[in-house]
This record gives structure tokens, sequence and C-alpha cells, in this order.
């Protein structure tokens, strides 16, 4: 498995999000173009100053139009829009928006709907997404970074699985056995 800043690197993640004590840090300060929490609003906590690394500066710009009008990085906007550039699937975007939103709601709403979550690590992007889309963001990752590596599923009750591509058998497999905990 390879790390968030090696599938950078590589030009698997469309971009990176760290801050000043990540994984070749310097190197990425000197060799792509960034967006820093001190100049614009991309970070969500007040006291870690923030990067976003990009591949090119045509995705620089692209990300800075879609942010017009957004004026914080508290908002589901923003969650969205920087979901997306770190070439998250549509779905696990959405997924990690609605459990924010129950975190807000109460613990006890998010420990329920948090039992449906898995963890998906592919080419150093790593995120949780619901049994009920789990099939749909491993095929859009399939999809949009064919035969790369294997995709690694991991979740409470179900041991960690590694899923070859296109190994569709074995990614119902882990699903129907999540579901069954």
């Amino acid at each position: 498995m390879i790390s968030e800043a090696e599938g950078f690197k590589l030009g698997y993640k469309p971009s990176l999000y760290m801050n000043e004590f990540g994984e070749d840090f310097h190197y990425f300060l000197k060799n792509y173009p960034y967006l820093s929490s001190k100049t614009h609003p991309i970070s969500f906590s007040d006291s870690t100053i923030m990067y976003l690394f990009f591949q090119n500066e045509d995705s620089k710009r692209s990300f800075l139009t879609e942010l017009e009008g957004i004026t914080t990085a508290h908002s589901e906007a923003f969650e969205r829009i920087l979901g997306t550039v770190l070439g998250f699937p549509p779905k696990a975007v959405s997924y990690y928006i609605y459990l924010e939103q129950l975190e807000k709601q109460g613990e006890s709403y998010y420990i329920e709907a948090d039992k449906k979550s898995i963890c998906v690590s592919f080419c150093g992007m790593r995120f949780k997404t619901s049994t009920d889309y789990l099939v749909d963001d491993v095929m859009w990752l399939w999809d949009t970074y064919p035969n790369v590596e294997d995709v690694i599923l991991e979740s409470s009750g179900v041991s960690p699985t590694k899923v070859a591509y296109l190994d569709l058998k074995c990614l119902q497999e882990f699903l129907h056995k999540k579901i069954a905990v």
C-alpha cells in the first residue's frame, strides 16, 4: 500500500492536503503549486496551517474558481469540493458529509451510522464509505485508476481484505461479511 504522499507524487491523487509536518512537505512546497490556509479558507482548524498541493497550475486555478463565494472551510459546499479535488469517489464524499452532519447532531446518531462504515485504501487515498456505496465507490476507483494496485478494505468485525482489480466476487464476499456483523 502506497502512502498518500507517494500516491500524489505518482499522479494518482489529483491533490494532497497536509500540514507542514506531513511526509515530504518541503519537497512538495518546492515542486508543486499550492494554497495555504494563511491566505485561503481551506483549513478546518484555526490553529493548524494547512496546505493543498496540486499536480499543476490549471488544477489549482480550477479549484479556486470552484471556491468562489465560499468563505469558510466549515461548509458542506467546501467539504464536497475538497473531497472531489482530493480524488475521492463522489458517493464517498457524500457519505463523509453525511457522517459530519450526524456527528453534529450527537454521538449516538454518528455511532449508529458508523456501523455501516468501511475504510477503503487505494493509491494513497484512504476514506470511509458505507455498505450502501462500497461497490459503486470501488468500481469508480477502478474506472478512474485502472489496474494500479489492490483495494484494501477494513471494518470492525471483518478481517482486512485485499481486493484485486475487478475481483467483484471478493468485493461482494467482504460486503456480505460486513452486513452480517
